[in-house]
């Protein structure tokens, strides 16, 4: 139990600090270029996490999952 707590806890982080982030990435990019690279990274970072998710390679699951998310909440944000 402890372990999915961390890892939930870790996936749902970006959603608390997301708002530091999103005003310098609204200055740097234009919209379009913006949504498009955002919904990529988020579905490659998924797919990578699905295709490696077992219990030998839990860091590397929560990594993907906490960079999916904080794309999702980046592309969301704006």
């Amino acid at each position: 139990m402890d372990r999915i707590a961390g890892v939930t806890a870790v996936a749902m982080s970006p959603t608390f600090w997301a708002f530091l982030t999103t005003p310098i990435v609204d200055v740097a990019f234009p919209r379009r270029t913006y949504a498009l690279g955002m919904v990529l990274a988020a579905a490659a970072s998924l797919a990578s996490a699905l295709w490696f998710f077992s219990p030998q390679r839990l860091g590397l699951f929560t990594a993907l999952v906490l960079i999916a998310e904080f794309s999702v909440v980046l592309r969301t944000a704006r």
